[in-house]
């Protein structure tokens, strides 16, 4: 068993370049947008956007996975791989694993996004919906993981997956050295986490933000008591991406070190962000993705005339009838 300082360690910039060299030839570089058109949303500021809407399964994560599954293929994995996901790294780990020939076992909670599930299922995996939430799926992950010999694959609390997921923080800070401010949504912090090394290794004076939804600000709320948090929330956040309940060591540690300021939006800032920006980015975004968008219209995220800022758009895997009752 691998100790946290050991994880630490293994979690540094130069990993996260590795990892943009390994991932290279199955996962392609997002552009970075730059939409004039949205400034006058902002307080003048430049607003760049980072589509990883745009990756072959419509979120970031196919970035981490593939980083993990690449490096298990070449120490000799064949057994298989096994993930806990309530939507988006489970199509990742799905993707991963197809590509490098390994079956693939994904286990998602009850509350779990269908059109997630069946986009798993899409790319060859086996999905299976177990527990109430992520921390009860992944006892299960955990039980046939040992009894079948599986590698697993954690969405969030695993050096590689957040390496692979910073080099969106190294396509940004190569493309723009300047930018002022980055805005990324948080849900288990494998995403922020990696991104900040990124930028703060390339330029210590970008910025860094992070949002929580106000129903389950596991991070803030974790940093207010000193140690890393399980929430029970009473009511689930429409941000569905970010419905993970505990934060763990690895990324509370990251996130401390590396993020300038966390700071949560209400459900209904959400809403009103995702109507927003879908007629006037014209992008189909998650509600999570969402968040970053409705920190800074509500003053959550200084803003600065002429500064640029980018919001980190990390999914689009929303569905038809979500987004026609959303934009209603």
């Amino acid at each position: 068993m691998i100790n946290m300082a050991d994880m630490l360690n293994l979690v540094t910039f130069d990993r996260i370049k590795e990892a943009a060299a390994r991932i290279k030839d199955q996962v392609s570089p997002t552009p970075l947008l730059r939409l004039p058109h949205l400034d006058k949303f902002f307080k003048g500021a430049e607003v760049y956007v980072k589509p990883e809407s745009f990756q072959p399964i419509g979120s970031f994560k196919i970035r981490g996975a593939t980083n993990k599954i690449l490096d298990l293929t070449a120490a000799g994995c064949t057994r298989g791989v096994i993930t806990v996901s309530s939507g988006n790294h489970g199509q990742g780990v799905a993707y991963a694993a197809k590509k490098a020939g390994l079956r693939a076992t994904v286990l998602m909670p009850e509350i779990a996004s269908q059109l997630k599930a069946d986009k798993a299922r899409s790319y060859g995996a086996e999905v299976i919906i177990s527990g109430q939430n992520n921390n009860e799926a992944e006892v299960r992950a955990l039980e046939i993981m040992k009894r079948e010999g599986y590698s697993f694959v954690h969405a969030y609390n695993d050096p590689l997956v957040i390496a692979g997921q910073g080099t969106i923080g190294l396509e940004i800070m190569e493309e723009a050295p300047d930018m002022a401010a980055i805005v990324c949504p948080i849900g288990g912090g494998g995403l922020i986490s990696g991104i900040a090394l990124a930028v703060k290794s390339l330029n210590p004076q970008t910025a860094v933000y992070g949002v929580e939804p106000a129903l389950v600000p596991r991070f803030a709320a974790s940093f207010e008591a000193g140690k890393p948090l399980t929430l029970y929330p009473d009511k689930l956040s429409i941000a569905d991406g970010t419905r993970t309940m505990t934060a763990k060591e690895l990324n509370y540690r990251m996130i401390k070190t590396y993020v300038d300021h966390l700071v949560n939006v209400e459900e209904d800032m959400i809403k009103d962000a995702l109507r927003l920006m879908t007629f006037e980015a014209k992008l189909i975004m998650e509600t999570s993705s969402a968040m970053t968008f409705a920190a800074a219209l509500n003053g959550k995220v200084p803003l600065e005339r002429g500064k640029k800022i980018c919001f980190i758009l990390s999914g689009g895997n929303i569905s038809y009838e979500t987004l026609k009752q959303l934009l209603n």
